[in-house]
């Protein structure tokens, strides 16, 4: 009994085994009719039928714009489509290309280099002899138009002078003498270049003449109005031909002003903030005028007054001095 439930077992296992073989020679068959008719398989993948034969498929990808012909810095795009794949979907068959940048732009594993690694040792003598070691690649016979060169004399120091010559030329220009004749002078170039003479004049004949007169200083203390308080008052004091008037108002201000010659007063001198002045004749006669104004604004006038005070300036002649003799032309001729 047993013996023939295993044949029976055995049978159903053989007959699952065929069954197997059969349906992979069928796949088999149908996969090389498929590729004997490759122009039926070539429609399937070309054109618009590729977007539904081949997963994924675009053909207008975005990315499609970026390349124009090569010439263009592709890093600002890299790092936009690095930042755009860390909050991107990764699931399913489109988002491999997003799981791959996270990747390669994650916290991969550092591997550090040294100058002596194995890497870099086994390609220095590739690139310092390669000529062996490529040779009979591809029918070449390991020449490769390259030679080496071994330098051992080191680079020369040149100095190289230059010197510049100046030829001598002897240059000459005339150079003419200039007379200036002077009425007064012994004019006699044809005895000698240097000439004497002598000449005298008689000052006998000084003939002096008062031709005007001019103001000199003299102290002065005046109120600024000969009727008004003693609070408001004027100062002149002497220095020299030079005089300082000082003016004090009843408001409490000060003001000093310097006159640098005392013929000034002829034209008149202000002395207070508003404009009033002190004004002298030739002959020393001086009249006072007056502004007044408000202590909160002095400089502002509210009331012209005439002649309200005067005083009087000493005077001094002025000479005028003329010599006989002819001495004139020979002082003129000697400063």
């Amino acid at each position: 009994m047993k013996y023939v439930t295993w044949l029976a077992g055995l049978g159903v296992l053989l007959l699952v085994a065929s069954d197997v073989q059969a349906d992979t020679a069928t796949a088999f068959q149908q996969g090389r009719d498929a590729a004997a008719g490759g122009a039926a398989a070539t429609g399937a993948i070309n054109g618009t039928g590729a977007t539904t034969h081949i997963p994924g498929y675009n053909d207008a990808p975005q990315e499609a714009g970026l390349w124009r012909d090569g010439k263009v810095n592709l890093s600002g795009d890299g790092l936009g489509k690095q930042a755009g794949c860390t909050t991107a979907s990764t699931n399913g068959f489109g988002g491999q290309e997003c799981n791959a940048i996270n990747f390669l732009g994650g916290s991969r594993p550092e591997y550090p280099l040294e100058n002596n690694d194995a890497i870099f040792n086994t390609s220095k003598g590739i690139t310092k002899d390669n000529g062996s070691l490529i040779a009979g690649l591809t029918g070449g016979n390991g020449t490769g138009g390259c030679v080496t060169v071994e330098t051992t004399i080191p680079g020369l120091d040149k100095v190289e002078r230059c010197e510049e010559w100046l030829e001598p030329v002897d240059k000459r220009c005339p150079v003419g003498r200039v007379v200036n004749v002077d009425a007064d002078a012994n004019y006699q170039c044809d005895q000698t270049l240097n000439a004497y003479e002598s000449l005298s004049c008689d000052e006998a004949g000084v003939n002096c003449t008062v031709t005007g007169q001019e103001l000199k200083c003299v102290p002065v203390s005046k109120q600024c109005i000969s009727w008004g308080s003693s609070c408001c008052m004027v100062h002149i004091s002497c220095n020299g031909n030079a005089a300082t008037i000082s003016h004090n108002d009843c408001c409490g201000y000060s003001v000093t002003t310097t006159v640098s010659n005392i013929n000034n007063f002829v034209s008149g001198v202000s002395y207070n903030p508003a404009g009033a002045k002190i004004t002298c004749s030739t002959s020393g006669s001086c009249s006072m005028s007056f502004e007044n104004y408000y202590c909160s604004n002095p400089s502002v006038s509210i009331g012209s007054y005439a002649n309200v005070n005067s005083f009087n300036l000493n005077t001094k002649p002025i000479f005028t001095c003329l010599t006989g003799g002819g001495c004139e032309g020979l002082e003129a001729r000697t400063r």
